[in-house]
Formats: C-alpha cells, structure tokens, sequence
C-alpha cells in the first residue's frame, strides 16, 4: 500500500518529521501552499512599487487593488479589471508579476504529462526574463522542491482536510480565549470538527 505525505512547504520542521517518520512515503508538495508563494510574491512587488516614491494618488491605487491582484482570475469581481488596467499602467512591472503568477496557477490545471513539463519550463523561462527578485526566489523554491510539486499531479492531493480541521482547532481555542481544561477543550473541537469514524 503506497503512503502519502502533503507537505505545505512552510515550514522545515513538518517535512523533516514526516521525513523521519515515513521515509518511504511519496512526498507531494501541497498546491495551495506554492500558489501561496507566488502571491506573496506579487504582494512583496505591488509594496516594493508602490513604497518607490510615486505620488499619493498612484500609490493609494496599488494600495487599493491588493486583493485584485491576488484574486484568481476566474474569481474576479466586477470592476477588478478595470482597476488593474489602471495599476498596470502606472506600474507595468506589476502586471509582469501578475501574469507569472497566473501562469503558475496555469500550470496546475495542466493534465498531460508532456504538457505539465513544458509549462513548468515555460514558467521558469518567464521568471527568468521577468528579472523580478520576488519570483526569481518563487522559482528557486519550486526548483528545490520540484519532484515533490510534480507529484501533485499524479495524485492530485493536498493537506487542505488537515488544514482546515486546524483552522476550526485555532478558532475553537480564539473564541474561549484560552483553555484551561484539556476535556473541555476536546470535547468543543468534537462538536465543531465532528465525531471521527
């Protein structure tokens, strides 16, 4: 029976356990947590621009268009557009950031192995012409960890279920601000995560 390991790619501590561990289990590098980087990366570039010295009104509207930026393309909102037509004309390095972000998210919806490989170079070859240090550090990652962000693609797994089960722990622990009674505090992540089968 083949094992599996989705690695979110944060932080070193998690791998190396997993490592420990499973040593032979198949190490697959969780798509949401690359996508992650890219973002921060376009983030990192929108602030780097937008902190260049521009006037108020220019760096008020990379400022406002943030979360246009980092929503996924088929996610857009009315009016997103229109705001990032007018972000990248005042910066169009921006807009090169943007798109290599998409492409990477382009990337994942590939289906075909021979197509999966020449969309990552493709990738890679676009950050290096891009010459943007953001996502010249974005590529290095995914080269670092390449066999384990291929592996997605012939199982398509991620961590998202541990995740998420995490997100609702942290809330449960936020909303008493604190626990003090370790039964109590399982019995409320029980009742919001559900019984296990």
């Amino acid at each position: 029976m083949e094992r599996y390991a989705a690695l979110s790619l944060s932080s070193r501590i998690p791998q190396l356990l997993v490592i420990s561990l499973m040593p032979e289990a198949l190490r697959i590098a969780d798509k949401f947590h690359v996508i992650r980087h890219a973002n921060q990366a376009v983030d990192q570039v929108r602030r780097r621009v937008q902190g260049r010295g521009l006037k108020k009104g220019k760096a008020r509207k990379l400022f406002s268009c943030r979360y246009s930026l980092l929503r996924a393309i088929e996610r857009a909102r009315p009016g997103d557009a229109d705001k990032l037509a007018e972000v990248f004309a005042i910066a169009p390095e921006l807009q090169v950031a943007w798109r290599l972000k998409e492409d990477l998210r382009d990337f994942y919806a590939c289906t075909d192995p021979q197509q999966i490989r020449e969309a990552l170079d493709y990738w890679y070859r676009a950050v290096e012409d891009s010459e943007i240090p953001e996502f010249q550090k974005v590529a290095k990652m995914i080269r670092n960890w390449e066999s384990e962000v291929l592996a997605y693609f012939g199982h398509r797994m991620t961590n998202a279920f541990a995740e998420g089960i995490t997100n609702k722990i942290k809330v449960v622990k936020r909303q008493a601000y604190g626990m003090r009674n370790f039964a109590n505090f399982q019995e409320r992540i029980m009742v919001q995560c559900g019984m296990p089968k």
